[in-house]
């Protein structure tokens, strides 16, 4: 019991001390431009709270056609309005079970890293943490010319 309730109060003593989501969310915030637009998945609610970028989701799915249409529909929409579009490491690397995302992302664009913070996975760690890197990364279309 007594070892339960230590590893209880070390968590809940870092959580009052440090807040890494809100920490990663104003760095993020700090990092990129101001018109920017931030892919995330289950980061999103901490940026959308702590961030005064705009913050979209990106398709969950192995179809091939339903990426190539979020890049036109999506990626490619904010980038003509001359808007930047960045994606954390979150983003980039769960809820894409067939590689599908990530390998079509790498082929068409150039996915950039701006730099990493300490994040923290809250989602089954109510009593254990999960502290990871969290990576920012901006994209860039291969092959345009500036």
């Amino acid at each position: 019991v007594l070892y339960s309730l230590f590893i209880i109060l070390r968590v809940v003593y870092f959580r009052h001390t440090y807040n890494l989501q809100k920490d990663f969310a104003e760095w993020a915030a700090s990092t990129t431009s101001p018109s920017g637009v931030i892919i995330a998945l289950d980061e999103a609610d901490f940026l959308r709270y702590y961030t005064p970028r705009e913050i979209i989701s990106r398709p969950i799915t192995c179809e091939e056609k339903k990426i190539d249409e979020y890049f036109r529909d999506v990626l490619e929409r904010y980038r003509s309005e001359g808007r930047s579009v960045y994606i954390i490491s979150t983003a980039l690397d769960v809820y894409d079970p067939c590689h599908t995302f990530r390998r079509m992302l790498y082929r068409e664009y150039n996915v950039i890293p701006l730099g990493a913070r300490v994040n923290e996975d809250w989602h089954h760690k109510s009593v254990r943490q999960g502290l990871f890197y969290e990576f920012l990364y901006t994209i860039e279309k291969r092959n345009e010319k500036k």
